[in-house]
């Protein structure tokens, strides 16, 4: 009796190291798989801040040389419009100059006739 008394303990006693050592191999386990889960949530936010980074960036440098390439582009056509309007101005500026003398001077070959038709 004592001997199957002690069989019996012995084969609870192996059952519990059994059970003991299940348990600490299924939180081994677990351990390792929040683990591995955490790693490769921490990569996958670490690659699309990186990509969000880039893309705000590549975004950002668009905008900037679209602003800088229309900010070129009006002052060349504001530079074109002045010139162009100096220009005008300038001819007719010249025309006028042009057009008044000759009328003064048509004016004065005329009077100079008279003067001359009057006092022979």
């Amino acid at each position: 009796m004592r001997c199957s008394a002690f069989i019996s303990r012995s084969t609870n006693h192996v059952s519990a190291l059994a059970l003991v050592v299940v348990v600490e191999v299924v939180v081994v386990v677990v351990v390792v798989v929040v683990v591995v889960v955490v790693v490769v949530v921490v990569v996958v936010v670490v690659v699309v801040v990186v990509v969000v980074v880039v893309v705000v960036v590549v975004v950002v440098v668009v905008v900037v040389v679209v602003v800088v390439v229309v900010v070129v582009v009006v002052v060349v056509v504001v530079v074109v419009v002045v010139v162009v309007v100096v220009v005008v101005v300038v001819v007719v500026v010249v025309v006028v100059v042009v057009v008044v003398v000759v009328v003064v001077v048509v004016v004065v070959v005329v009077v100079y006739k008279m003067l001359c038709i009057a006092t022979a």
